[in-house]
């Protein structure tokens, strides 16, 4: 069984192909949280816990029995690993899409260049929530609190030991695409994050996507059913 958790900022409707893909092997799952698509709103603030206890309630009632492999990009790389941490016995592996880390706020607005008269709207934007407003729910369609969110998977830093692909984006931020070397300095430094969370787990792969931004579902999907395929078969001899 394979479950797939969407970040933030798109809806499950992204995961058409991969689910299209791996439905030819497997029995796959994809949803959206409370708030999202066609799912009813849940009070704010929210935090992961959350998150992975509605995800946890979401597949007992529709009887979908583990193991696991969980599949979760951006926030939601963040909420499969905390769903592992808090349910080892039901998680067989697991693939991580240009997951969110700890620290990663502090650590990419530490080296986003200066504001300039051409920055574009995305930059701007991304500036701003990336410098400031992730610290505030409301200032986030799901009203997560990433402070919190980020504390409640800090037991379970270290990945359990199954199969896990991780994948990084190699243009996490397209708006800087006329910058180059400030481009390729915050590619880096996310890419070294995904590398340290690698290390954190004995059977875990990383991987750098070429020609695709943070929505790798989107932009390389067939990347992630490659991954997902080899985590399936990994995971039979695990």
């Amino acid at each position: 069984m394979v479950v797939l958790e969407t970040g933030l900022g798109v809806d499950s409707d992204s995961w058409k192909y991969v689910q299209d893909q791996i439905s030819r092997d497997t029995r796959v799952i994809r949803y959206d949280r409370a708030g999202r698509g066609n799912s009813d709103p849940a009070p704010f603030p929210r935090s992961a816990l959350d998150m992975v206890n509605d995800l946890h309630q979401l597949l007992i009632a529709a009887q979908i029995p583990s193991p696991y492999i969980l599949v979760g990009q951006s926030f939601g790389g963040l909420l499969v690993r905390l769903y592992t941490g808090l349910n080892p016995e039901q998680v067989s592996g697991l693939v991580l899409v240009d997951p969110s880390q700890e620290g990663q706020f502090e650590k990419i607005s530490a080296v986003l260049p200066p504001p300039q008269a051409q920055d574009s709207d995305g930059l701007v934007r991304f500036r701003q929530f990336w410098g400031k407003d992730y610290r505030f729910p409301e200032k986030n369609r799901e009203g997560i609190d990433f402070p919190q969110s980020f504390s409640q998977v800090v037991p379970y830093q270290r990945l359990k030991n199954v199969p896990t692909i991780i994948l990084s984006s190699s243009n996490l931020l397209p708006e800087l695409s006329d910058r180059p070397e400030e481009a390729v300095k915050l590619r880096n430094i996310w890419i070294e994050m995904n590398q340290r969370l690698t290390a954190l787990n004995l059977l875990a792969q990383h991987r750098v996507v070429a020609k695709s931004g943070h929505f790798i579902q989107c932009d390389q999907p067939a990347v992630i059913v490659d991954a997902v395929r080899q985590v399936m078969r990994m995971a039979e001899v695990y």
